[in-house]
């Protein structure tokens, strides 16, 4: 290693391994990473039919089943599932979400706690069965039945204990019984059903280096030494061997899948995001063009009203001729070097196809208002659209930003029903307020999930939200009480800004 260097030596794979194997066996993080078992928050039973109606209930909902073959199917298979299902699935809440399960997860974990004292019980009986004192019988048996309160805690906890159980009672069948009696299966057979369990959880839970681990220890430590104690003919052995590593195969298929699921919805939510902010930026960038459309048409005014006074006074005194030669220039200036700035946001113009709703060029023309709410009416009804339009209270002079953001949301809202509602009615009112403009577009189009997505030349709700952040406004969007979508905004046109 250069000198200088805080980088670490490599580690040997051999201490990579060593490492992992304790961390398996006695050392390391008990806990599964993403926490403990938790029951599943669904499918959720109804507050009415508590057992045989709301379990059914409950589980066609969640299926898409009939709930009569639900019934038929649960009766057949077992009558007491019935009660079973009742207590694993939470109740419905008011909002028809699962309420709180701690109760639930006491009633599991006492459930968990009497099976276990059931299979402890099972695992003893065999070993004195066969021959094993009764005293280390019952400590096999209870060393098996603890496993299973303890695998809602820590999956790899539980496989410690299963594993030391299932070799403690297969050298005590070989001590005991001379390795003659259930000469197939030496095993505690409880302890393998649970063993077959846990190695599942453990590679569904755990990292796929402490699965495997755990799963080498087992067959090596747990069932290859069975025939070199024991008269088990070779194919016990093997098919148990199997039955292990299909656990963990699945387990870990399982964790894999969900590992790409999650990670394929964070990139979604991620592309979601940065689409999002796409359209922010682009927004800004035409509300940007909008006030340069602005400012150009009031600088080009100025220029040109400065300069004419010339012509219209020929014996100007030539105190008021400076001045206004200098404002001129200045106006011609400022316009130039507006233009080459803001020019750089028009680039996407040159690179797409001429938006039909352009406005002319702001220098020679003011830009786009309510004045010009008619055209945009009539451009609406072109596009297929029953638009009524209205005033209400008494118009007048508005601030140039609000009234180019009145003409924007109102180019939006109808631009969206449009692409999401064709063939639908829709009313603009416009009102006027002494301290604010109302506008406000309905439709009776169908509710759709998509109405924020990119209208003509702007980017829908995205862009109307921007314009009403811009100006200290408020926006109101959603489906109507009858039926339909609204837009509502409220544009403030006080003296602070600039009325």
């Amino acid at each position: 290693m250069a000198a200088g260097t805080d980088e670490p030596p490599p580690r040997h794979p051999a201490h990579g391994l060593l490492d992992t194997v304790a961390a398996t066996i006695w050392s390391g993080r008990l806990s599964p990473p993403d926490g403990r078992l938790r029951l599943p928050s669904g499918p959720v039973r109804p507050r009415r039919g508590r057992l045989v109606g709301g379990v059914c209930a409950g589980l066609a909902r969640s299926l898409g089943w009939n709930v009569w073959f639900i019934r038929a199917l649960l009766l057949i298979i077992n009558g007491p599932l019935y009660v079973l299902l009742w207590v694993l699935m939470p109740p419905e809440g008011p909002d028809g979400r699962a309420t709180d399960t701690r109760g639930r997860n006491v009633v599991v974990w006492l459930a968990l706690l009497g099976l276990g004292a059931g299979t402890a019980a099972v695992t003893a009986a065999q070993l004195a069965g066969t021959g094993v004192p009764t005293g280390p019988a019952i400590v096999v048996g209870v060393a098996v039945g603890t496993a299973l309160p303890v695998l809602s805690w820590s999956p790899l906890l539980a496989w410690r204990i299963l594993a030391v159980a299932e070799l403690l009672g297969l050298v005590g069948f070989a001590l005991w019984t001379d390795g003659v009696v259930l000469r197939l299966w030496p095993w505690p057979i409880p302890g393998l059903f649970l063993l077959a369990l846990v190695l599942f959880l453990v590679a569904l839970r755990y990292e796929r280096r402490i699965a495997a681990c755990a799963g080498a220890v087992t067959i090596v430590v747990d069932v290859a030494v069975a025939p070199a104690l024991t008269a088990v003919p070779l194919y016990a052995p093997l098919l148990l061997a199997l039955v292990m590593a299909a656990a963990l195969v699945l387990g870990d298929s399982i964790r894999t899948r969900r590992h790409v699921e999650r990670r394929l919805a964070q990139e979604t939510d991620r592309r979601r995001q940065d689409l999002a902010r796409q359209a922010v930026l682009e927004e800004r960038a035409r509300i940007a063009r909008d006030l340069h459309d602005v400012v150009g048409h009031h600088m080009s005014m100025i220029a040109i009203q400065a300069e004419a006074a010339a012509y219209k006074v020929p014996d100007l005194p030539e105190p008021l001729r400076v001045p206004l030669t200098m404002i001129n220039q200045a106006a011609r200036a400022a316009l130039a070097e507006t233009r080459r700035i803001v020019g750089l946001l028009r680039v996407d113009d040159a690179d797409g196809p001429a938006d039909e709703d352009a406005e002319p060029d702001a220098e020679r023309f003011p830009p786009p208002g309510l004045d010009g709410l008619d055209d945009l009416v009539e451009r609406a009804r072109r596009s297929g659209i029953d638009v009524s339009a209205s005033v209400l209270g008494i118009p007048v002079p508005l601030p140039i930003a609000v009234d180019v953001s009145a003409y924007r949301i109102v180019q939006e809202a109808l631009t969206n029903v449009a692409h999401h509602a064709p063939g639908a009615s829709a009313e603009v009112v416009i009102g006027y307020h002494r301290t604010s403009l109302a506008v406000r577009i309905t439709d009776d189009g169908p509710v759709q999930g998509h109405r924020s997505t990119t209208g003509g030349g702007g980017h829908g709700l995205v862009g109307m939200r921007e314009r009403v952040a811009m100006l200290g406004g408020r926006l109101s969007v959603g489906p109507a009480d009858a039926g339909g979508f609204v837009v509502s905004a409220q544009l403030p046109i006080g003296a602070e800004n600039g009325h």
